[in-house]
Formats: C-alpha cells, sequence, structure tokens
C-alpha cells in the first residue's frame, strides 16, 4: 500500500524489492524470454503486454532507462491504459526525473474519470513528487484534490501534513495528521512512527510541549533508535521544566551520538544550557568543558562564563567573558553578540563593586548596539553608585524608551526613577504571565531585589524564598548588592543557613 516514509516519501505498490540473486536471475531469464517473444509478436494487444512485463522485468533488475523504454513502445500502441503511465512514472522517479513523473500520473488520472478512488491515490503520490520538487502550494493542491474524489483518503491528509511542515504552517499540519492518522490504521508501523514524529515536531514547534511529548513517546515505543526524536523530546522535557527527564533523554541521545563531533558538540551544548536553567552549575561547566575537549568554542566559553557567574565567581566569570570576546572578531556581523558580552562583565562588575569598570564594559556594550537596553541599565546603577545622579537619570530614561519587552530592565527603570509602585505591578505581571519555568524563578528573584531596594524587607525574604526553593544559588544571593538591605535580617541568615 502506499505509505508515508519519513520526508513524507510515498513508496511505490509498482516497485518490486529484490533481496536475492536467485529473483534476480530468473527476473534476467525472464525478461531474456520477453525479448524473444516480443521480436516474433505481431499481434498489437499482445506486444503490448509484452512490453509491460520487460518493462517491469528490466526496473526489478535496477535498469530503469530500459523499462521507461519498454513503456514508451506500450504506450506507443495505445495511449488510453493508464497502468502504463503509472510504471513509467516509477521508473522515472528511480532516476529523478520528477517533472516527467509527474507528468505520467496526471495522464494516468485523466483515464480513470470512472474510478475516483484510484485516482485520488494517484493525487496522493502527484502532490508527494511536487514537493520533492518544493512546488509546496501545487502539492497542497492535488492533496486537496485527492481528499475531494475521496474524504477517507488519509494518505492525503497525512501527505498535506507534511507539507504543510515544510511551509512550516505548524497548526495546519497538526490538523492534517489528526485527520489522517486515524484513517490509516493498516499503516506500517515505521510510517506511523514518522507521521507521529512529525506531527509532535509540528506541536514542539508552537511550544505546545505537553502534546509533543506524548507523540515523541508514542512513536518512540515504535522505532526507539530515532536520535532526532530523542533530542527533541529532551528538549520539550527542558521547556516543560522536566529537567530531570530531559536530562535522561540527552543522556542517551549522546549515546546514539558517538563518533559524530559537531552533533555531540551540539547536544553537550544544549544539555549545559538546561543545567544552567536547572541551577547545576557544576554539570553545566562539566558539559562546557567537554565541547571544549574538541577545540575552542565561542559558545562553550560563553557557557563557561554564565555557569561562573550564577555560582557566584565573579572574577572567573569575568575572565571566561574575556576569553570568549576574543574568539569574536570586531565587526558588524559580530556586534550583537559583544554588545551582549560587555553587558555581561559589567553584570559582575556590579556585584564586585567595580563601578568605574562597570561603566566602561556597559558603554562598550552601548558603543556595539545603541539599543541595548539592559547596557543602560547597568551602565545607570553604576552612575548611581558613583554618585553621578544626573546621568544615571539620562540612562534610566533610555531604558524606559527602549525596552519593548516591559521585562527587568524596564521594571527597574521605573523604580529608580521613582515609580517603585508601577515597578512591582510589571514584574508581578510578568511572573503571572510566564510559562517557563526558569523565567519564574528569575522573576521572583528580581522581586526580592525590587522589594529589598524599597526596603520592604518582608516581601523581598518571601520572593528570595521562593527562588531558593527552587534552587537558585544561595551565593548568588549572599553576593547581590540589590539584597543588602535584608542581608542581616533573621529570614535572610536563616535561608543562608539552611541545608
Amino acid at each position: 500500500m502506499l505509505s508515508v516514509s519519513a520526508s513524507g516519501q510515498t513508496s511505490d505498490d509498482s516497485r518490486t524489492t529484490v533481496d536475492s540473486a536467485a529473483l534476480l536471475g530468473m527476473t534476467r531469464h525472464r525478461v531474456d524470454t520477453l525479448t524473444l517473444a516480443i521480436q516474433k509478436t505481431q499481434d498489437r494487444k499482445s506486444l503490448i503486454n509484452l512490453y509491460v512485463k520487460r518493462g517491469l522485468g528490466e526496473d526489478i533488475l535496477g535498469h530503469p532507462d530500459s523499462a521507461i523504454y519498454d513503456y514508451y513502445a506500450a504506450i506507443q500502441l495505445n495511449p488510453n491504459l493508464p497502468n502504463i503511465y503509472i510504471y513509467r512514472s516509477a521508473a522515472l522517479q528511480h532516476i529523478k526525473k520528477y517533472a516527467y513523473a509527474v507528468g505520467d500520473l496526471q495522464m494516468a488520472i485523466s483515464l480513470l474519470p470512472n474510478d475516483p478512488m484510484r485516482a485520488s491515490t494517484l493525487y496522493t503520490r502527484v502532490s508527494y513528487l511536487y514537493r520533492v520538487l518544493g512546488s509546496y502550494h501545487q502539492a497542497l493542491k492535488d492533496d486537496s484534490a485527492a481528499i475531494a474524489l475521496n474524504p477517507n483518503n488519509g494518505l492525503a491528509y497525512i501527505s498535506s501534513g507534511w507539507t504543510h511542515l515544510a511551509l512550516q504552517e505548524y497548526g495546519k499540519a497538526i490538523e492534517a495528521f489528526d485527520a489522517g492518522i486515524p484513517l490509516t490504521p493498516t499503516a506500517p508501523p515505521a510510517a506511523l512512527a514518522e507521521n507521529l514524529f512529525a506531527r509532535a515536531d509540528a506541536k514542539k514547534a508552537l511550544k505546545k510541549y505537553k502534546g509533543a511529548i506524548s507523540d515523541y513517546l508514542q512513536a518512540l515505543k515504535i522505532k526507539p533508535d530515532n536520535r532526532n526524536a530523542h533530542w527533541n523530546l529532551a528538549a520539550c522535557y527542558n521547556y516543560n521544566g522536566d529537567y530531570e527527564l530531559a536530562d535522561a533523554e540527552y543522556t542517551k541521545t549522546i549515546t546514539y551520538t558517538a563518533g559524530d563531533n559537531t552533533n555531540l558538540i551540539k547536544l553537550y551544548f544544549d544539555r549545559a544550557k538546561m543545567e544552567i536553567a536547572e541551577q547545576k552549575y557544576k554539570e553545566a561547566l562539566r558539559d562546557d568543558s567537554l565541547i571544549l575537549t574538541f577545540g575552542k568554542n565561542a559558545r562553550a566559553y560563553w557557557g563557561m562564563a554564565d555557569a561562573y557567574s550564577s555560582m557566584g565567581n565573579f572574577q572567573e566569570s569575568i575572565r571566561w567573558y574575556n576569553e570568549t570576546i576574543k574568539l569574536y572578531d570586531d565587526n558588524d556581523y559580530n556586534k550583537a553578540a559583544l554588545s551582549l558580552l560587555n553587558n555581561d562583565i559589567a553584570d559582575a562588575d556590579y556585584f564586585l563593586a567595580k563601578y568605574d569598570e562597570m561603566v566602561h564594559a556597559a558603554t562598550k556594550a552601548i558603543g556595539y548596539n545603541a539599543q541595548a537596553w539592559s547596557a543602560y541599565l547597568n551602565r545607570g546603577r553604576a552612575y548611581l553608585r558613583l554618585s553621578k545622579n544626573d546621568k544615571a537619570a539620562e540612562d534610566f530614561k533610555k531604558v524606559l524608551t527602549l525596552d519593548t519587552t516591559r521585562a527587568f530592565a524596564y521594571a527597574f527603570a521605573l523604580f529608580y526613577t521613582g515609580n517603585a509602585d508601577k515597578a512591582i505591578e510589571v514584574m508581578q505581571k510578568n511572573a503571572v504571565n510566564t510559562t517557563d519555568p526558569a523565567l519564574l524563578i528569575s522573576h521572583y528573584y528580581n522581586l526580592a531585589c525590587l522589594y529589598s531596594l524599597m526596603n520592604k524587607t518582608d516581601e523581598s525574604n518571601a520572593y528570595l524564598k521562593k527562588c531558593l526553593d527552587l534552587g537558585y544559588s544561595r551565593r548568588y544571593a549572599q553576593l547581590d548588592p540589590d539584597l543588602e538591605n535584608i542581608r542581616n535580617t533573621p529570614d535572610f541568615n536563616a535561608m543562608m543557613t539552611a541545608k
């Protein structure tokens, strides 16, 4: 039957799979016999039959050009037989003559006005060929034609699902797979698995992580050795906050990737990012170090710096940020990265009370990206500590103008410009609206900092406890200048000494 593979490819039921030398030998003998018969036959109908049989034999033997010649000869004798066009289309596909293969299938369809079910199946094959040719919208038209002729053609829905996926129309892809999979209950297990993987990919792209996880798990029961599915499943667990399950899937994916250094580096990087979100900084450093065994890598250096920063080792984090900067050429292409790196250094300088250095790093960040509102916030905070209040006020106003995300930088700029209540409102709204567990911890921490700056110690300690209970770094909190107003409170000291 017609099945759908990983690429959405339809397989031909007109091509026999050959596994044995004996069968090949028998086919060669049959082709020779048919050749002799063709030479002796004068009857038109018999001759058509002989050409078609020899063409099928040549196809089995891996001689598609010879097969195409025989089908052509048969068509010359009678151009109104749809099966011959179907056979020739298959042979043309074997030599990647997809446009000609489409033409033959279209001719076959035109010869089947009274067989809508078969014509529907052929439209599905045409759709696949258009997808191979990159003509996605034409492919969708043929799937629609297939469904119009046979609303129960599940493969047509599945085919359109693959096409919508290629067009990044993920919602439509999910709808198509939802319609097609129940209509193909006898599909080979491998085909079902690939279609489930595809639907899961579409759900992942739409951040429907629970649905994607369900599909990946179902498909992996059928094809447990699909590395990319394990990798995507790990990512979905990660985004969903199921870190232990994500770690297990990343580890499993790594076992499938031995020897593939390019993908091993990507995997270690993905796992390290998750470990940072998980507050497992030593594990993140381990994975970034593993990446560096393959050679210098800017992303790994940057990850090392972030891990040290999150652990409260700011001097070491600055060293790694500077090492990362050395790997980026100072050009327009790298301006965004260089801006972020210099701003990260400014963040670390804040904890080390190096305010002149902080101004310098933040100014460099702004030089690379004049729209970098976090750098203005950092420079403004440094100016405040240096009692340069007018310059600080200018930078905070710049943040309010530039920060379109209305996130932490915007909230802190509101606080520093005298709108403390509005700042709290913005941060609380961010906390309520997020679905990212790691981001939620960050929002709680920023609320703790804001309340501390406002000298509201009970509220600050309450939000800090939420962070620490979720694994936030105590060392980081102990060193944060924004928490100075609660550092001597009994609640803070109890949290710092808790096991």
